[in-house]
C-alpha cells in the first residue's frame, strides 16, 4: 500500500486495523460454519471442540498474527523496524551544508543489494549486443571504443539522471519556494524492458534546489562521486559472483535545463550563444538549418579551452 499506491503511514493503520477488526467480527460465522459441517458428517462436536478449531483457524491468519498488538507489523514504528531488519533496505545518509540538507542513499551499498538478486542478475549478465543493428548504448561507437567497458570483464554501467521538481506550490514552478534537485540512477546492464520500469530507478541525491545554486555540484555530488570513483578503482564485491566488480557512469541525462546546468553553462535560452552542442548564436539559428552543417560543433578540446581562457567570443553562454 505504501510502496506502490503511496498510502501514508497513518493511512496504512487505519486501514490494518479495520482489516483486523473485521477479521475478529466473522469469528461467529466461522463458528456457525463449523459446527454445520460436523453437523453433516455426522458429528456432534462440543462447544469446546469446536472453539479449538476457530481459534486454529484464526491464529493461521497471517494478517491477524502479524499485526495485533504486541506483533512486528502492529504499528507504524514496528513495521519500520520489521522491514529494516528482514528486508535488504540501504537508509540514506543526510549531511548539512551550513543551513542546507542533503540526502544520499549510498550506491555502492544499493548496488550489492540489487545484485545480489538471482532474477537480476541474470538479467544484467545475459544483455548480449545486438549484432548489426542499433538498439542500446553497447551498440554505439562511444561505448565500443571505451577500453573500460568493451573488454570481456562484466562491468557495472550506470545512467545518471538529473532533474529539478516542484512538490506542492500552486503558483507554479517558477517560483522556486519548494523546488528540489534530486540526481537518480539507473542500473543500465539490464535488458530495455526492464530498465524503463519505475522500480528500475534509484534515487542517490535528494535536496532543495537553492543548495544547488548556493553550493554548487562539487559539494552536492561529492559523497556520490567518491563512491563512483571507488567503484571505478577497486569495484563492489558482489556475493552471488564471489568477486569485486569494476563500474563506472556511461552517460548522465536530463531536460535541457537540467543539462546546461550540470554542465556548467547559462540556464537562460536567450544568450547569443544558446546550444551545447554548436556554437551557433541566436540570429544564426534563425536564418539557417541545422542539417545544413554550418554550425561548428563544441568539442571537449574546445570546452577546455573556453573555460580556461573565457573565450567570450565562442562561448559567452558559459559560468566562467
Amino acid at each position: 500500500m505504501q510502496a506502490i499506491l503511496h498510502v501514508s503511514d497513518s493511512a496504512a493503520q487505519e486501514i490494518i486495523q479495520q482489516i483486523n477488526q473485521i477479521l475478529l467480527f466473522s469469528e461467529p460465522l466461522v463458528y456457525h460454519a463449523i459446527q454445520q459441517i460436523l453437523l453433516e458428517h455426522g458429528l456432534s462436536g462440543c462447544d469446546s471442540l469446536v472453539r479449538k478449531i476457530v481459534n486454529a483457524v484464526k491464529e493461521s491468519n497471517p494478517i491477524l498474527t502479524m499485526t495485533k498488538d504486541g506483533e512486528p507489523l502492529s504499528t507504524i514504528s514496528r513495521r519500520a523496524s520489521y522491514f529494516q531488519r528482514e528486508f535488504p533496505i540501504v537508509m540514506p545518509i543526510e549531511y548539512k551544508l551550513d543551513a542546507h540538507s542533503v540526502s544520499y542513499v549510498p550506491i555502492l551499498q544499493m548496488l550489492q543489494k540489487i545484485l545480489n538478486r538471482p532474477d537480476i542478475l541474470n538479467r544484467v549478465l545475459c544483455n548480449d549486443r545486438s549484432v548489426n543493428e542499433f538498439k542500446t548504448y553497447r551498440d554505439g561507437t562511444h561505448y565500443q571504443e571505451n577500453d573500460f567497458f568493451n573488454t570481456e570483464t562484466f562491468r557495472i554501467v550506470l545512467g545518471l539522471y538529473v532533474d529539478e521538481f516542484e512538490l506542492a506550490n500552486p503558483l507554479g514552478t517558477s517560483r522556486k519556494k519548494h523546488k528540489l534537485f534530486a540526481l537518480y540512477w539507473v542500473l543500465a546492464n539490464l535488458p530495455s524492458k526492464d530498465r524503463s520500469l519505475l522500480q528500475s530507478i534509484q534515487l542517490a541525491i535528494l535536496c532543495r534546489a537553492t543548495a544547488v545554486k548556493q553550493h554548487g555540484y562539487t559539494d552536492i555530488l561529492r559523497p556520490l562521486v567518491q563512491d563512483l570513483e571507488t567503484l571505478e578503482k577497486h569495484g563492489v564485491y558482489i556475493e552471488q559472483l564471489g568477486e569485486c566488480v569494476k563500474g563506472s557512469v556511461l552517460f548522465v541525462s536530463s531536460d535541457n535545463l537540467g543539462a546546461h546546468s550540470f554542465a556548467g553553462l547559462q540556464e537562460s535560452f536567450t544568450v547569443e550563444h544558446p546550444c551545447r552542442f554548436c556554437l551557433a548564436t541566436r540570429s544564426e539559428i534563425q536564418e539557417k538549418e541545422v542539417r545544413s552543417g554550418a554550425f561548428e560543433l563544441r568539442t571537449k578540446q574546445e570546452h577546455d579551452r573556453h573555460t580556461k581562457y573565457g573565450d567570450n567570443n565562442c562561448t559567452p553562454s558559459y559560468n566562467l
